[in-house]
């Protein structure tokens, strides 16, 4: 299962710059590959991104830009969570994805994490960035087999 996101209306045109921040907000990121739309591919932009895949902190994230108008965003109803190994990494990737976006929680210590912000990066892209908890946790086995 890969993450996929759609940069239309206000966003379009700007899925590559997204994969640029966050390839530089994250340690062990890098990208993968890129489609671009040609000319005569209908309303698409030529140049901009028909397909693009990256690992952003160690997940493979893929991106499209789409000119169709479309009566939805990004919200915060849907977040990427990071837990990062270090403050340190948290100060760095809340730095490079709050700047010019939106903050939602302000970037500090919170009961469940010694450091946390939760921001949406200039694109509307919604991130929530701590240090990795040291929490255990119920684990559930899933089935191989559902049926």
């Amino acid at each position: 299962m890969t993450p996929t996101l759609m940069f239309a209306n206000q966003q379009h045109g700007q899925a590559e710059a997204a994969l640029d921040l966050w390839i530089r907000a994250f340690p062990n990121s890098a990208l993968g590959w890129i489609n671009r739309w040609e000319e005569g591919a209908g309303q698409e932009t030529p140049g901009t991104v028909m397909q693009a895949e990256a690992v952003i902190a160690g997940v493979p994230v893929r991106v499209m830009d789409s000119a169709f108008p479309h009566e939805f965003g990004f919200s915060p109803a849907h977040s990427y969570t990071v837990e990062c190994d270090s403050a340190e990494e948290v100060d760095h990737a809340w730095t490079v994805l709050a700047e010019g976006g939106q903050v939602l929680m302000e970037l500090g210590e919170y009961p469940f994490s010694e450091r946390f912000g939760w921001c949406a990066d200039r694109f509307g892209v919604n991130w929530q960035i701590s240090v990795r908890m040291n929490l255990e946790r119920d684990t559930v086995e899933a089935a191989a087999d559902p049926a």
